[in-house]
């Protein structure tokens, strides 16, 4: 099964625990991986089977310990300790090739770059701060307000997001301080086309991508556990485990699809045309579950945002812009909809097998209701905004709803018995 890279958010507190000593070890091997100027990541592998991964700055160092286990390319950490503060790599399952490391097997395949590298950089911590046993843990950081001085740094921009999160939307905050996939880190594709970040780090530029950072987080969050299970945000803060079974791709629903749907619906190239190497294609409803939360909270993060600079600093100009943001992006409820929609007519039709599997997987259709009902949500105050802020937002309300979103609602009216045999409202 192809797996989507991520990390997880583990919230069980623990007692506090002294830190191991930290010593070079014998035998070890060590991968690094670099952040800007001034941050380097460390994982250090032993022959005993024990890890230790590291945060270093030219002021402060953190430490996770764990240990590992090793099945051919997989490898698969078990976190024990960590220094307060730092959300470390988690239950997390990496792949070992050709002495670099990556977070998914998809990445070796399509040769992505890689999370770590073999290195002979000695192994080295100053970390003297206090240890829990894996915890949940708040970003400790400057309180002031507004924006940034940014240079040019992958570290700078993290640090612009942290900052935003921690002063406006904290429930985004743990995401970005374990799971940040900033415009330094991922890779925008359109129409299967690579879109190569410019660089500008400047704050209008940065506050108008916080909706494809957090979706783009969101990403890293989602993600395989060790036992097989897949881990996704359910809610900010929260997850579910859902079981995955057996796929197949959903390019295959194409013979269900009107002739004219590729070209009329903004995303279907992007992810369920023929030959889309993306997890909503290659990985079924799986992906497009995946896809679905990053635009649903991608989307409510950027109005939530917005709002909270309206009330705090009463800053109407950059709560515009936020809400343009989730504008452009909430009609993806309804692509998404149609998408699983048409996947599960397909499998009740063509792979029946697999279609009993998924309407036996209660966590995956409490998941789907409970993030379409948060998504449905954030579209209806989307709606109530672009009507009070008529001058600045209605016109582009309505450019989406009748460019992008009415075809895809008039076909979904003709798929959502679908859905709604799928939707399961009792938590499992």
């Amino acid at each position: 099964m192809k797996k989507i890279q991520k990390l997880i958010c583990v919230i069980t507190i623990m007692c506090a625990y002294p830190l191991m000593s930290v010593s070079a070890p014998t035998n070890a091997n060590v991968y690094v991986r670099k952040s800007g100027k001034n941050i380097m990541y460390q994982l250090v592998l032993t022959e005993n089977q024990t890890f230790t991964y590291i945060k270093k700055s030219k002021s402060k160092s953190y430490t996770e310990k764990g240990t590992y286990t090793q099945k051919g390319k997989k490898i698969i950490l078990t976190p024990i300790e960590k220094s307060r503060g730092f959300g470390g790599l988690g239950d997390y399952v990496l792949y070992l090739h050709k002495e670099k490391i990556y977070a998914k097997k998809t990445d070796i395949i399509f040769n992505k770059v890689p999370l770590f590298t073999s290195s002979n950089e000695p192994y080295t911590s100053d970390d003297n701060s206090n240890t829990t046993r894996i915890e949940s843990s708040s970003h400790q950081g400057n309180n002031s307000s507004g924006p940034v001085d940014l240079k040019h740094s992958a570290m700078s921009t993290q640090n612009y997001y942290k900052r935003l999160c921690k002063n406006y939307v904290p429930q985004y905050l743990a995401l970005i301080d374990s799971f940040y996939a900033g415009p330094d880190t991922y890779k925008t594709y359109i129409n299967n086309q690579h879109i190569e970040w410019n660089g500008d780090t400047s704050h209008n530029v940065l506050l108008s991508n916080f909706n494809t950072v957090i979706h783009e987080s969101l990403h890293h969050y989602n993600r395989y556990s060790s036992n097989g299970d897949y881990i996704y945000m359910i809610k900010p803060g929260e997850f579910i485990r859902v079981k995955i079974t057996k796929t197949f791709q959903s390019e295959r629903f194409k013979k269900l699809v009107p002739n004219d749907a590729e070209k009329n619906i903004f995303r279907y190239k992007t992810y369920v045309s023929e030959g889309a190497v993306v997890s909503a294609n290659v990985v079924g409803i799986y992906g497009l579950m995946d896809e679905f939360i990053a635009y649903g909270y991608g989307t409510r993060s950027s109005m939530d945002l917005g709002n909270k600079l309206l009330e705090m600093n009463q800053d109407t100009a950059s709560a515009i812009t936020l809400y343009k943001q989730s504008l452009a992006t909430g009609f993806a409820q309804y692509e998404f909809n149609l998408f699983m929609a048409w996947y599960l007519h397909y499998a009740s039709v063509y792979e029946k097998e697999i279609y009993e599997s998924l309407m036996n997987n209660r966590p995956l259709r409490y998941l789907y209701y409970t993030v379409n009902r948060e998504f449905e949500a954030t579209n209806r105050q989307l709606s109530i905004l672009s009507q009070k802020y008529d001058n600045e937002l209605g016109y582009i309300n309505r450019y989406y709803t009748e460019k992008y979103t009415e075809y895809p609602k008039k076909l979904l009216e003709k798929e959502q018995s679908y859905l709604d045999r799928f939707i399961l409202k009792e938590k499992p």
